[in-house]
């Protein structure tokens, strides 16, 4: 719980911040940002509840969408003017897949799982694992299965909200991902802060090269 309110702190330095920078001037990567803070925020609230009342079923439905998060504003440090990109996705004229990265790749979830993953080995593997927790899968199936005895042919189904203990073991697992998740994703947020109140040298080090973070125009 000190991690997930240490995680809640961040997310209101870092959007206090960022709407402060560059003199307070605002872009539309700020309300692109301002809804995925919002998002964020209330997924860290949600797991963390779920997580203390042993409900892995509806957290790992969570964990997709905090992973969902990161993938839509990592995208915007993928294309190649990320304020007409969140201008269009917040007017409603065009959704994330709809936009090419600057190699003119399609910015479909398989693409930016993919390419996130050159950075985070793990971040594939807890997309496709989480995914089974959104759409009705074998996981939420095998969630009822309790003590199976071969020798009188029994199984035990368990009907809760809450998880099995056998099925507890995956919860430090699952809020490592969350955090690092989370965590990932607020460091995209802090990079496009330091774009925006450093314009300049922003653009000196994408001159050079060095495409790290969105620029400002």
């Amino acid at each position: 719980m000190e991690k997930f309110s240490d995680l809640e702190k961040r997310h209101l330095t870092l959007g206090k911040a960022m709407l402060l920078a560059d003199g307070g001037k605002m872009f539309s990567l700020d309300m692109y940002a301002v809804g995925s803070l919002k998002r964020s925020m209330a997924h860290c609230k949600g797991f963390s509840t779920l997580i203390a009342t042993k409900n892995l079923t509806c957290a790992g439905g969570i964990l997709r969408m905090q992973l969902d998060t990161l993938l839509r504003f990592y995208a915007a440090f993928l294309v190649s003017d990320p304020h007409d990109f969140a201008h269009q996705i917040i007017c409603g004229t065009k959704r994330v897949d709809d936009f090419t990265d600057r190699a003119g790749n399609r910015l479909k979830d398989g693409f930016l799982k993919k390419e996130l993953s050159k950075q985070h080995p793990w971040i594939e593997s807890v997309y496709n694992e989480t995914s089974g927790y959104v759409h009705f899968s074998k996981k939420h199936i095998f969630s009822a299965f309790g003590a199976v005895s071969d020798e009188d042919r029994s199984v035990e189904f368990f009907i809760s909200s809450e998880d099995l203990e056998h099925a507890q073991e995956f919860h430090g697992e699952a809020i490592a991902a969350f955090i690092h998740i989370t965590q990932i994703f607020l460091d995209h947020i802090e990079g496009w802060v330091f774009t925006k109140d450093n314009p300049i040298l922003v653009k000196e080090l994408v001159s050079k090269g060095v495409r790290q973070v969105p620029v400002t125009t």
